[in-house]
């Protein structure tokens, strides 16, 4: 069951429901480092490294997470401030992102996004 409903003008989730094996549960947005999707499921990934699928696409999520806190950094990926741990120079002006915990795939910015991320970052 996919919500389709944001949330009211200035409030954002601080909870988020998860699924593992056939139990469902809630953990709070403070814990997730970062989104992501995999094989076109989206999953939370929380800051002791645990994988969550997530009934959410990361569209959804990214209309409903705290724009202060997480921002989408590509179309895999939505980013948690504090999971942040350094960025590289990637060609072409993309930005590569180091996240703790380390994600499987790479984390790039593109050229368009990239003064838009360090901003974000407080630049």
């Amino acid at each position: 069951m996919k919500v389709q409903n944001s949330p009211p003008a200035g409030t954002y989730r601080d909870r988020i429901l998860v699924k593992q094996g056939q139990r469902m549960f809630p953990i709070t947005t403070s814990d997730v480092a970062y989104f992501f999707t995999s094989e076109r499921l989206a999953y939370a990934c929380t800051r002791e490294n645990r994988h969550y699928l997530v009934d959410y696409t990361l569209d959804e999520l990214e209309k409903s997470l705290e724009p202060r806190s997480f921002f989408r950094a590509n179309r895999q990926f939505i980013v948690e401030y504090n999971s942040v741990n350094r960025l590289n120079h990637y060609f072409n002006g993309k930005l590569k992102v180091a996240l703790t915990p380390t994600p499987k795939e790479e984390v790039v910015i593109s050229r368009d996004k990239a003064a838009e991320f360090k901003n974000w970052l407080g630049e």
